[in-house]
């Protein structure tokens, strides 16, 4: 988290205008002024869940401006670590330096990280997610595919029935769903593999050392994306990290940006090009 902060005060050119640019999900972006090239901008997958409305959890907010208001200009990076610290000292900073420091991963999530989807993030109680689609068996059009939600559901069905708008067919749904197999019988748990690249790269998965693994990868992502933790794409980089087939991990989780095509500098289909040449040499 320090080295994003740390990168956007090096690539920044002050003043700078926060503004907050959806990307997929509805997860905000922060752009401004930068001593090379403009960040790129997001756009919206199109099409929507199949009851035509956005899904529950998903319409997202504007994470940057929960720390930094919305089109606010900050006239220097010192009004922009104040702007941060509004609510808490968390980030202290190096004026001479141009440096920061995080004091408080709490605070960081509080600020700039609190989660825009509901429990169940990607397979939804009522299948209303877009991931529930990419399950999709004969005759049905989106499934559950979610097994620890499923014995969650199983588990506490007591506990659960008590709460408001609870319904038992919850747990039987999933349980159903789980059940199905494609049209190639395959089942919703090898399906689930085949989508999760930890599953070839650790070894806490059958998975592991089943396939060969691509030498260099190049990992992007915005800090503020609300999705996921960032545990997610930190994981997905250390298991790279350690497997012996891969050569290179280029990583970088950008400061001040959503779910989008996330780049510290320039356009992301250059800086893309630009890597591939780098490896091919």
């Amino acid at each position: 988290m320090e080295q994003s902060l740390n990168n956007f005060l090096k690539d920044t050119t002050f003043p700078y205008k926060a503004t907050s640019t959806e990307g997929p999900s509805g997860a905000a972006a922060q752009t401004g002024t930068k001593k090379s090239g403009s960040l790129p901008s997001g756009t919206k997958p199109s099409g929507t869940a199949k009851s035509g409305k956005m899904p529950s959890g998903s319409s997202g907010t504007a994470m940057g401006s929960q720390s930094t208001s919305s089109g606010k200009t900050y006239k220097t990076a010192k009004a922009y670590i104040k702007s941060l610290n509004k609510n808490g000292t968390w980030i202290t900073y190096n004026v001479k330096k141009n440096t920061a420091t995080i004091t408080s991963m709490k605070a960081f999530v509080k600020h700039c990280k609190t989660a825009s989807k509901d429990v169940g993030a990607f397979d939804g109680l009522t299948r209303q997610q877009t991931e529930n689609q990419l399950f999709a068996t004969s005759g049905s059009s989106a499934n559950h595919f979610d097994s620890t939600i499923s014995k969650l559901l199983k588990q506490n069905s007591a506990k659960y029935a008590k709460l408001k708008n609870y319904k038992a067919s919850y747990a039987k749904a999933y349980q159903k769903d789980l059940k199905k197999t494609d049209a190639l019988g395959s089942t919703m748990q090898q399906r689930l593999n085949l989508y999760n690249p930890m599953y070839y790269l650790t070894s806490y998965y059958d998975g592991y050392n089943t396939s060969k693994v691509a030498k260099y990868w190049r990992i992007r992502t915005g800090i503020n994306q609300s999705d996921t933790a960032l545990t997610v794409e930190t994981n997905l980089k250390l298991a790279l990290q350690q497997n012996k087939q891969v050569k290179s991990v280029d990583f970088a989780t950008v400061w001040g940006q959503g779910h989008t095509e996330a780049e510290r500098t320039g356009n992301n289909e250059t800086n893309f090009i630009k890597w591939v040449n780098r490896s091919l040499k």
